[in-house]
């Protein structure tokens, strides 16, 4: 049976380490995003606070619309400066300085920690991917049509959408560049490339969309690291990272990474990361997460991360502070995600209820279309001795 623990929030800020304890039992905290210096929590019931604080999370005041919006939050992002809360009703709410991110928030009087909606009506479909830079908001509608915001290659103070009509995979920015993973395979990436987060193509900043081709095949993701000029491009055997380290590549180095064509290009094996990782990280830091063994491995030139280890942050940084043997519960509970700002670390820990059921719901299809005869697309899982049903 599957476990009903709640999701905790974890946060390592100004040399404190501690949880970020809701005050209502029957609420749970969902997704997690930091932007600079700030922790922001979201929760299942839709609401949004600062956990960067104190171990009391503080309710982020917004507008009456967000308030009477009662649809669930669907992406929760943050750049340096702002944040972002989009929900399934479409509806785009942010809050932050208005002097750093374009016109997405409009001057106004009043908490730069107070959540207002976004005027979007120059978007045209469902919202179906989402990134924020460190200055800038991007939006894919429909799966095909992008628009940007912000600083991001040039400067806009509303959304404008870019000349692109593929289908999107993946979406992610950092400083000052983008990048978007298509569903056919194919890289484009777009802003700054003076470290070459862009590879090697010749110009210094794009302001349109360009297709990257990198010197190696087979490649699996490719991302840009938030408030970064790191992006991230995974092979089945290799990590290449490319971008500005600092102190990280050092650390890469020590921990037995491979420069690649100067001090822009590393490579790091694989094996060394767990092979099923997530990958994480902000400015000069950069985390993987490895799935099975639920470590957390990586480092950084932050006040956050000193040293690129096999040593797993979560004990090191978290556990041992906490007095605690482990921040895991039980053996269901996984990290949901890890966010990190320039002078913040926050950890979501708890069980994966929206992955399971979306699992179990596929499988359902699978079994009835195992029990009907027709194809069931699927080369995984199905049934309960491959379900025989007698009527």
């Amino acid at each position: 049976m599957f476990s009903q623990s709640k999701t905790r929030l974890y946060v390592k800020h100004d040399g404190r380490v501690f949880e970020s304890i809701l005050q209502d039992p029957n609420d749970h905290f969902t997704k997690l995003v930091c932007e600079g210096t700030t922790a922001i929590g979201a929760t299942a019931q839709g609401h949004v606070y600062i956990c960067s604080k104190t171990t009391k999370p503080e309710l982020i005041e917004s507008c009456q619309e967000f308030k009477e919006d009662t649809t669930k939050i669907k992406f929760l992002l943050a750049g340096f400066y702002h944040f972002i809360v989009i929900k399934e009703s479409n509806r785009v709410y942010a809050a932050g300085d208005q002097n750093y991110v374009g016109g997405i928030i409009e001057a106004e009087e009043g908490d730069r920690n107070y959540l207002r909606r976004v005027n979007t009506a120059m978007i045209k479909g469902t919202i179906t991917h989402a990134a924020c830079g460190t200055y800038s908001t991007v939006v894919v509608a429909d799966e095909t049509k992008v628009y940007v915001n912000g600083k991001l290659g040039k400067n806009t103070n509303q959304f404008e959408r870019l000349q692109f009509n593929k289908q999107v995979s993946r979406i992610s920015a950092g400083y000052d560049h983008m990048i978007i993973m298509c569903k056919d395979g194919t890289v484009y990436g777009l802003g700054t490339n003076g470290y070459k987060q862009l590879l090697d193509i010749d110009h210094q900043v794009h302001d349109s969309l360009v297709q990257l081709i990198p010197p190696f095949t087979h490649v699996l993701d490719c991302t840009a690291i938030r408030l970064s000029h790191i992006t991230c491009w995974v092979t089945p055997t290799v990590v290449h990272v490319y971008g500005y380290f600092g102190d990280l590549g050092r650390q890469m180095l020590n921990f037995g990474a491979i420069t690649q064509n100067g001090s822009h290009h590393v490579t790091i094996d694989r094996e060394k990361l767990g092979n099923d990782f997530n990958i994480s990280g902000a400015y000069t830091s950069l985390t993987f997460f490895d799935k099975k063994h639920r470590k957390l491995i990586g480092g950084g030139g932050s006040s956050n991360l000193k040293e690129f280890s096999k040593l797993d942050l979560i004990d090191e940084m978290f556990a041992k502070a906490l007095d605690k043997q482990s921040l895991y519960d039980n053996l269901d509970d996984t990290l949901l995600d890890v966010s990190i700002g320039s002078d913040i670390v926050a950890l979501l820990i708890g069980y994966d209820f929206d992955k399971v059921g979306s699992f179990t719901k596929k499988n359902l299809l699978k079994m009835c279309h195992r029990c009907t005869g027709s194809n069931d697309d699927s080369n995984s899982i199905v049934p309960f001795s491959d379900v025989y049903l007698n009527f």
